[in-house]
């Protein structure tokens, strides 16, 4: 067993030689890595609770049916308006990364006035077209009530497509502050506040759907008043040629289109199939399993530059140590969610009204595959910014196939139910043909036997909190909410505890003492400066 604090394996030489030469280049990426995922991670928890009270809050003032509406409305949306950005989010944040800090990079404020233009005249297009189409949409899934809903979603594919680009070339730049602050903090927290004021000063559904515009173009306003912040200063130079953009760009409408698909065909398919209101449960469940998966997409936003950096440099190396060591980490953290989801998900779903609960399965079913992905790092994005579009996009494609036909076959007779073993089923298959293709192209595969410690704490995690639950059942004088009140901490302080007592790795503690120092460097900034003698 590894001694809390010990550097299992380490040549004493070279920890003298890092010690007096500084950190080493991985060291000096893990912390970079580290200093911008707690800021994005802290970012992207914050918008998924944001993101979780806006849906509830819809829950609770329109209902489940409701609320099915509305996520059925944003899944065509994110489905349809998402494929007029043709691919131009992750151009930019590539081209972006790989202009920042070269004598080129004033060429970023004409590269991006080129990307939104095209961008704009696109999404005016698509959100024309949606508009056109939306009673054919609404006669097709047999929701007439749907079409004033469509109608403002229409209207705000262009607002949201250009938000999606600004908040890209602000995560290329790295300056994660603002990322976090738009993406993670601006647009969720103006969103909630702006359709629960409309629900609660008497306003329809459909009025809570035209505030959900008007934040967005809020959003907007504040994001670019950001970029030419970031971006003043810099001398003019020219960008890259916008056809090399698109050429990168133009595959990834593809990936885009069936990613937006694979994420959003269950609430498609449930709209079509069964009745609206089973959208809502379903998307209750599926909203909850996200927050298994947080840490990855908020470590993502950092991570994705860097690959970008990395991979144009040719070194491939350190491309595998860092993509091994934030998959650990990621999953290290994920874990205790999956957990709680598993233990208290039905006190957790009573959140958002009754009947709700009866989505606990599939609840652990969405939250199990989001550990998977999480577990099995960033595939997705190596493939992506390693410039195979067309692996990922064949990847996409795969699960939305499986997906759509396990659909097909299941939601008819089995509901939400069936929807959930559907998107199980074909984000873990994807997330495992991944794994296989990066470790052929790059030797990249971040799965190995470190992952035992993570496990293993979870498991007496897990264990010390049911069995806390089964004691305090067993007497029947506590309702479910004070059970999960005192559940939730057991599981998470037993699961650190275990994690302490098998030892951290080499790298969590060069990490942890960076951010031991840079907390001492924020404290010390902050206390007063001792008064000169008079």
């Amino acid at each position: 067993m590894n001694r809390p604090g010990s550097r299992t394996g380490e040549d004493p030489s070279v920890a003298a030689a890092t010690s007096a030469e500084g950190p080493s280049q991985d060291q000096r990426s893990l912390r970079e890595i580290a200093r911008g995922s707690g800021v994005s991670v802290i970012g992207f928890f914050a918008q998924q609770l944001l993101q979780y009270a806006l849906f509830v809050s819809i829950s609770r003032i329109w209902g489940a049916k409701g609320l099915g509406l509305f996520a059925t409305s944003q899944a065509i949306l994110w489905v349809g308006g998402g494929m007029f950005r043709l691919g131009l989010s992750n151009g930019t944040v590539r081209y972006v990364a790989t202009l920042r800090g070269t004598p080129r990079e004033g060429a970023i404020r004409r590269l991006l006035r080129n990307v939104n233009a095209v961008a704009l005249g696109s999404s005016l297009v698509g959100g024309a077209l949606l508009y056109a189409t939306s009673d054919f949409v609404g006669r097709l899934l047999g929701k007439p009530e749907i079409v004033p809903l469509l109608h403002v979603f229409a209207l705000a594919v262009p607002v949201w497509n250009l938000l999606f680009i600004a908040t890209f070339a602000i995560q290329g730049l790295r300056h994660m502050n603002w990322m976090v602050g738009m993406r993670n903090l601006a647009q969720p927290g103006v969103t909630l506040a702006a359709v629960a004021v409309s629900g609660l000063l008497g306003a329809s559904l459909l009025g809570g759907t035209i505030a959900y515009l008007v934040s967005l173009g809020v959003v907007l306003g504040l994001a670019l008043l950001v970029l030419r912040h970031l971006l003043a200063g810099t001398p003019t130079a020219d960008p890259p040629p916008l056809r090399e953009v698109l050429i990168f760009s133009f595959p990834l409408i593809w990936t885009q289109l069936v990613a937006y698909g694979v994420r959003n065909q269950e609430i498609l398919l449930l709209a079509y199939y069964r009745p609206i209101a089973e959208v809502g449960v379903y998307n209750a469940a599926l909203k909850t399993a996200v927050l298994v998966g947080f840490i990855l997409a908020g470590t993502t936003a950092i991570f994705t530059p860097i690959v970008a950096s990395l991979h144009a440099s040719g070194d491939l190396e350190k491309l595998r140590r860092l993509n091994r060591t934030v998959a650990r980490w990621c999953y290290t953290i994920a874990l205790p969610s999956f957990c709680a989801c598993v233990l208290f998900g039905r006190q957790i779903l009573s959140l958002w009204g009754h009947g709700f609960e009866e989505a606990w399965l599939a609840l652990v079913l969405c939250a199990g595959a989001q550990l998977v992905s999480v577990a099995t790092g960033t595939g997705g994005t190596l493939l992506i910014m390693g410039q195979r579009q067309k692996i990922e996009l064949a990847n996409s494609i795969a699960a939305l196939l499986l997906g759509l036909l396990l659909d097909v076959l299941l939601i008819p007779k089995m509901g939400i139910l069936g929807a959930a073993i559907g998107a199980g089923a074909s984000m873990t298959a994807v997330n495992v043909l991944r794994i296989v293709q990066i470790q052929r192209l790059w030797r990249a595969n971040p799965i190995n036997v470190r992952y035992v410690k993570p496990t293993a704490a979870g498991l007496a995690g897990a264990a010390a909190a049911f069995g806390l639950d089964r004691i305090l059942t067993g007497g029947a004088a506590l309702g479910p909410w004070p059970r999960l009140l005192l559940g939730l901490p057991v599981l998470i302080l037993v699961y650190a505890a275990v994690l302490w007592l098998l030892g951290f790795e080499s790298d969590d503690i060069e990490v942890g003492r960076s951010i031991q120092r840079r907390l001492a460097g924020w404290r010390a900034k902050r206390e007063p400066l001792p008064e000169r003698p008079q």
